[in-house]
């Protein structure tokens, strides 16, 4: 039987990440537990019973070293060390086989001709308990400035309960986490999470910091509430608080929340989640910072399409025309297969119907999309053309009428957004079946991601098709060969 690192037969004890070709400017080394430290144990007689396995302990990232090359000279500039708790379980196994290939004679026993072999089944995790970070010195003198970081686990339910940053001086900043369980008086929904089993998703974090005498104050912390939310009455988290303050207040100063879903009145709510109530996904997240985060689902609400930050729901519209949503937009047409399309596979032909939009009135909004031929934006005025790219042509329009817009024309167009004027939008679009194909940012840049026959990750390029990232998974021979 082959060791297994994760489950895989194929895993790495030491992997060495360079940067830079030419000029080359420096490297990353990293070393992780394997088979050889945490084998598995193998049975080489008959009746040749499972091998018990501690791929569970392996693959883990042990040691981490980088380098910075100055032109001259290859410098250490960080380390990371970490170590872990290793906690198991066994269930024990039984194998009967055959002893020989032998027909069973009238009178002999029965059991001559089998034999058996106990086994344990092997069920373990793993948990991170110390890492040790140490930033070097420019000057190349070896001198450091060390940061040691602990971690420690409810023994019950192993959720991480303390996380205890050491700093010079014998300072401490101390992070507590509280779960469901900790609440023995917490009404619903929190009192459902518990029914559910549902004990891992930390509630409130306080943080703390210890001077060297062991003296405890509070700088901050968060909260987080949930609501029950359908399809299927499932628990989505609402809003998101945080304690706020000036000074650092006593441990007494700040009660931990006891029951009703709302915390100590020094919290102050940092965000609110809004969800779709046909499909449980999320399309605004508000926090106190911007006007708002809205996003726009496709292919059958499986991915988010779109993202605009300083915008309200109603305001946004979004559509590539790759699956079945239209996005906000209204037109009648059918999409058309398109190769050549800027993004995705498809394209809209503005022959086969217009494209509309209301609008809110008092907003100035921007229309943007690629094009190629002709097109008229009733309701809205040329605001921007960008640069050209294969044929198709990046274009913006502004609007401010209350009656709304509408696309018409001869054309073909891709990559059809509608957001305010102050807002920006980021869009997406997906092969289903590997992921991501194509990011398009706020200016129209567009990113395309292509995957190999495996549906693995293999090229990024930019707008112009310029490749930025190669990814290879050959084990004896490089892609670039």
């Amino acid at each position: 039987a082959l060791g297994t690192t994760q489950g895989s037969h194929i895993g790495y004890r030491e992997v060495t990440v360079t940067y830079g070709n030419n000029p080359y400017s420096g490297k990353s080394n990293f070393k992780y537990t394997s088979p050889v430290e945490h084998s598995d144990d193998i049975s080489e007689q008959l009746p040749f019973q499972p091998a018990s396995s501690e791929s569970y302990a392996t693959g883990l990232l042990t040691e981490q070293s980088d380098y910075l090359y100055d032109g001259t000279n290859t410098r250490l500039v960080n380390t990371v060390a970490n170590e872990y708790y290793y906690k198991y379980d066994t269930v024990p196994g039984l194998k009967v086989g055959n002893k020989a290939l032998m027909d069973c004679a009238v009178g002999n026993p029965f059991m001559e001709y089998f034999i058996y072999g106990p086994y344990m089944n092997v069920l373990g995790h793993t948990q991170l308990k110390k890492s040790t970070s140490r930033q070097y010195s420019t000057n190349g003198d070896g001198t450091y400035a060390e940061n040691l970081q602990e971690f420690f686990y409810d023994n019950q339910m192993q959720n991480l309960k303390k996380q205890v940053k050491h700093e010079s001086g014998g300072i401490k900043t101390i992070s507590e986490m509280y779960y469901a369980k900790d609440y023995p008086q917490m009404t619903e929904p929190y009192a459902h999470l518990k029914g559910l089993n549902v004990t891992g998703v930390p509630i409130e974090t306080i943080v703390k910091k210890s001077d060297a005498q062991g003296t405890e104050v509070i700088l901050g912390g968060t909260f987080k509430k949930f609501a029950y939310y359908t399809p299927g009455n499932k628990l989505k988290l609402v809003e998101k608080w945080g304690l706020k303050t000036n000074t650092p207040l006593a441990p007494t100063q700040v009660l931990i929340s006891t029951g009703p879903g709302a915390p100590d009145t020094k919290y102050i709510k940092d965000a609110e989640l809004n969800y779709d109530a046909a499909t449980g996904n999320l399309i605004f997240e508000k926090t106190k910072d911007i006007t708002g985060k809205s996003y726009i689902w496709d292919y059958n609400n499986n991915y988010p399409v779109a993202i605009t930050v300083n915008a309200k729901t109603e305001d946004i519209a979004y559509c590539s025309f790759e699956a079945n949503g239209k996005g906000g937009w209204n037109f009648t047409g059918t999409p058309v297969p398109n190769l050549a399309a800027p993004t995705g596979r498809k394209t809209y032909n503005l022959g086969s119907g217009n494209i509309t939009r209301s609008l809110n009135s008092g907003g100035i909004y921007i229309i943007s999309f690629w094009k190629q031929g002709d097109e008229q934006v009733n309701g809205a005025i040329l605001y921007r053309t960008g640069r050209t790219i294969n044929n198709w042509t990046y274009i913006e329009y502004m609007a401010n009428e209350s009656a709304g817009v509408t696309i018409s024309g001869s054309g073909s167009i891709d990559e059809l957004r509608l957001f305010p004027k102050n807002a920006q939008m980021v869009s997406y679009t997906y092969d289903p079946l590997h992921g991501l194909t194509t990011q398009s940012d706020a200016n129209g840049n567009i990113m395309y991601y292509e995957y190999d026959g495996l549906g693995r990750l293999k090229m990024i390029k930019d707008s112009e098709k310029n490749i930025l990232k190669v990814f290879d998974y050959q084990y004896n021979k490089s892609v670039l060969d």
